[in-house]
């Protein structure tokens, strides 16, 4: 018995299966190219974002290091405004000397008087202190991160002054009052009286005396306020002295000590 029961010629239905197997590859095909074309689509606009985060990163990655440039200028700045600071100390007193001979007048009794003033600045020389293993090579590491930026500022080493002052007082209780004013003084420190002895001065018995102290200077002037209204200079060239021996301030009917009447016979 025949397989075939179609009454249609044999090569027609091959070409109807090639036709129909055609159709079925080309089908195929434009699916797998839409798909390749979709995967391509896909990829493209991954890879647009990928740029598009490699920008922002890289413009971040400009903002800090900017801003690493701005902080190292600004360090740079604040060294140049310290060495600034530094060359400031060593040529600018930092207690002026008419506040300190305003803060002495203010400290002494009415009846004392200065002869001589003298200060003297004293460079002090500190011995180092011995380092450790570790501080010794983190010193070493920043000598030479600053070996190309070495600046020719001068060092700002400490300073001592130094404060003599010879005077004369009626008594020895003027003296006293006068050291223990300059002891509570935040401005004046290592106060040490080197003598008080009587001195004829004009033919009238006085005691004459040397003291010593050191300026402390952390302290700023602006916090000295003290104000002392005093009737006469006493750092001037005068002394007014009655018949009794003492001081009197703002007399007129008192000669000064220069044209004092001698004592009588």
């Amino acid at each position: 018995m025949a397989r075939n029961q179609s009454f249609l010629p044999e090569d027609y239905l091959q070409r109807k299966v090639a036709i129909r197997t055609n159709a079925i590859c080309i089908t195929l095909f434009m699916l797998e190219l839409f798909c390749l074309l979709g995967v391509l689509v896909v990829m493209s606009r991954q890879r647009d974002e990928v740029r598009q985060q490699q920008v922002m990163v890289d413009e971040k990655y400009r903002e800090a290091a900017l801003r690493i440039d701005q902080l190292e200028q600004l360090q740079k700045d604040k060294k140049l405004m310290m060495q600034r600071r530094q060359v400031a100390e060593v040529l600018v007193e930092k207690v002026p000397r008419s506040v300190i001979l305003a803060e002495l007048t203010n400290q002494m009794p009415s009846t004392l008087s200065l002869l001589e003033f003298d200060m003297e600045t004293e460079v002090l020389k500190t011995a180092p202190r011995p380092l450790t293993a570790i501080q010794r090579e983190a010193k070493k590491n920043q000598k030479n991160r600053e070996k190309l930026e070495e600046s020719d500022a001068p060092k700002v080493q400490p300073t001592k002054v130094s404060l003599n002052l010879i005077g004369v007082a009626p008594t020895d209780l003027e003296v006293s009052q006068f050291l223990a004013n300059l002891n509570q003084h935040a401005l004046f420190e290592n106060i040490f009286l080197r003598y008080s002895e009587g001195a004829m001065i004009q033919d009238r018995e006085m005691r004459k005396f040397e003291v010593e102290l050191t300026l402390n200077q952390n302290v700023s002037p602006n916090r000295l306020h003290a104000q002392v209204d005093l009737p006469m200079d006493p750092m001037g060239d005068t002394i007014q002295i009655n018949e009794q021996g003492e001081r009197v301030l703002n007399d007129p009917k008192v000669s000064p000590v220069s044209n004092l009447p001698k004592d009588k016979e």
